[in-house]
């Protein structure tokens, strides 16, 4: 790294969230020092690749020509004005939260830190975790004379694959551990660009980030299961939605699916049921609007055998699923907690026939033991049912010129350009 010439920031993790604000911070005049402890992602963003599909790799490559340095090192942290934590916080197989990449982090990087640096965490956690965790892991492994480190807390809202929208259309809320802090971190965003909502506390703001994703998640619940029963009564729902949502007030439309993937909605609100209930409390409508979303893939999976035997499209043999689009959301490279996933795995239980594709994979997703289909080999002629689980841009045109023979639908959130809906 060259001599500092500018004001430099470390942001720590350089997922979605980490390149997002890298950009936004390149492009406010300072110095990204950019750490990841992957290899291969610290690698390809050295050679201008892009690992996530809201940046480009000529946008990469004018981030590192004005003051992006990605490492796998955290030494670069003592040179830097405000480190941003921007970690994943998955859950584990219990649906319990898994704070072991932040801790991590912060272990490797706490050494490093300064008198008088701003630390601010962009993770998703549970209310309590910046001062229990963050803080008490600073105060522990920091150097003795790093004296009068600030703390704040700002959870990201970064919306992959909304490429067109403004970045700074959501503020930022701010919340820090006294009242330095706060002011500090305001500032730091508000220089940024954004407008910003300070919060009185940081349990506070730790708990509007969980609120907001467990009412994607009550509401998702919601109408995932009105698509089922209405479906019943032969009423569409992505119509009904569509018309409910031309009310100008008091209505939000949100659209079934096959499911509820991604790394925030599914997970956000398991750390909000584990604080309440090491609190001893508990939310009745959060539980049941996680049961309700834990069963949509296998419900989906039953739907389109359903109508592979409404349309006689089983003629005495195992049903033939190509399923088109294993990510988690629409032109977003991202299969973390992909519904796809989990419906294909429903669909194979069920005894059927299973071939997948999508445009951001180039080998098969490991551990699922269906059929993977190359770009070049998913629209060769098909005679099976073939299912369009995510609106994939570059599937608009692609299916229309295929030899597809058979019977098309989509289960796409919202609907799709192409196939009729399933529900």
């Amino acid at each position: 790294m060259s001599a500092q010439t500018t004001e430099s920031i470390a942001i720590v993790g350089l997922g979605y969230v980490g390149l997002s604000l890298a950009r936004i911070v390149i492009d406010a005049g300072y110095e990204v020092v950019g750490i990841d402890v992957s290899a291969n992602k610290v690698s390809d963003l050295l050679g201008g690749i892009s690992p996530v599909s809201d940046l480009t790799d000529p946008q990469i490559g004018k981030m590192l020509k004005h003051g992006f340095y990605p490492t796998t090192e955290f030494a670069g942290i003592s040179t830097c004005s405000t480190v941003v934590l921007a970690l994943p916080t998955p859950v584990d197989d219990k649906n319990e939260p898994d704070l072991s990449a932040l801790e991590s982090a912060i272990s490797a990087a706490a050494p490093f830190a300064v008198a008088g640096q701003l630390w601010i965490l962009e993770s998703t956690v549970q209310p309590g975790v910046t001062e229990g965790v963050v803080f008490s892991m600073l105060s522990e492994l920091a150097p003795k004379k790093a004296e009068g480190i600030k703390l704040a807390y700002s959870p990201e809202r970064v919306d992959p694959g909304s490429t067109a929208r403004n970045a700074f259309a959501a503020p930022k809320i701010v919340a820090g551990a006294d009242f330095e802090s706060l002011r500090s971190a305001s500032a730091f965003y508000q220089r940024l660009g954004f407008e910003v909502a300070e919060a009185k506390a940081l349990r506070e703001a730790e708990a509007a980030k969980l609120l907001e994703n467990t009412y994607r998640a009550v509401n998702l619940a919601l109408v995932n299961e009105l698509a089922f029963v209405l479906g019943k009564a032969d009423i569409d729902i992505v119509e009904v939605v569509r018309l409910a949502a031309t009310k100008p007030f008091g209505f939000q439309a949100f659209w079934p699916g096959p499911g509820v993937g991604g790394h925030c909605i599914p997970v956000d609100p398991w750390y909000l049921v584990a604080f309440l209930g090491q609190n001893g409390l508990s939310s009745s409508l959060t539980d049941l609007a996680l049961n309700i979303n834990s069963r949509v893939p296998r419900r989906t999976a039953e739907r389109i055998l359903e109508l592979a035997g409404e349309i006689g499209h089983l003629s005495g043999r195992r049903p033939e699923v190509r399923l088109l689009g294993m990510t988690y959301k629409a032109n977003v490279n991202d299969f973390r907690g992909s519904p796809g996933i989990a419906v294909a795995r429903e669909l194979l239980d069920l005894g059927a026939v299973v071939r997948y594709h999508d445009p951001f994979l180039r080998s098969e997703i490991q551990g699922l033991a269906a059929s993977w289909l190359s770009d070049e080999e998913a629209f060769s002629n098909f005679t099976g049912m073939t299912i369009v689980l995510q609106n994939h841009s570059a599937y608009w045109t692609a299916v229309g010129e295929s030899s597809q023979t058979g019977p098309l639908f989509s289960a796409a959130p919202g609907g799709s350009h192409i196939g009729t809906p399933i529900w």
